[in-house]
């Protein structure tokens, strides 16, 4: 198994480890990801399908918009999460991901100066009420990510996964979300 694959495998563990201690039932999946300030990235996640498509140059361009949009609003509004709701469909990534019944999502994003990470919690897909659970227990979601980001920014370095990054967002995204 390389050095990805290890570090995948370990970051996976460490956010389920989290989920079930604190006794979140209704997680079907879960996901990491980093955004490096050279624009590259990588991410890992625990549904196949995801996994899968990920290795498509075009489902890359497609979170690639995604991204560039969601992380710039979410800087200047001074937000660190975003709730994505199965049924919305403002966005060709948001189609492919309600299609796939990927759709009830939180993602916690930390920003720093050289990099954004950004955790990811999904929903199974007939959780109508996933929403409603995302933002009353956001606080529950973030104590999970500072309780951990520490050993996941560990297993990152000790793996070398940064080496795996590859191109994600546009220069004018770059330049705006991490030298202003």
């Amino acid at each position: 198994m390389d050095r990805f694959a290890i570090g995948e495998k370990k970051i996976l563990s460490l956010i389920k480890r989290e989920i079930g201690k604190r006794e979140i039932l209704y997680i079907k999946d879960v996901g990491y990801r980093e955004f490096l300030d050279d624009g590259n990235s990588f991410g890992v996640c625990s549904n196949p399908l995801l996994k899968k498509r990920k290795q498509t140059r075009e489902y890359m361009a497609l979170i690639s918009d995604f991204y560039s949009d969601e992380l710039l609003r979410l800087r200047r509004n001074n937000y660190s999460s975003s709730i994505r709701v199965q049924g919305q469909n403002y966005d060709n990534f948001l189609k492919e991901s309600n299609n796939h019944g990927l759709g009830n999502v939180l993602v916690v994003y930390r920003f720093y100066p050289n990099k954004i990470s950004g955790y990811y919690f999904v929903a199974s897909g007939d959780h109508a009420n996933a929403a409603n659970h995302f933002c009353n227990e956001l606080s529950l979601f973030s104590a999970i990510v500072d309780d951990i980001k520490q050993e996941i920014d560990g297993v990152v370095l000790n793996n070398s996964m940064h080496l795996e990054a590859k191109p994600l967002l546009k220069e004018r995204v770059i330049d705006e979300l991490f030298f202003f």
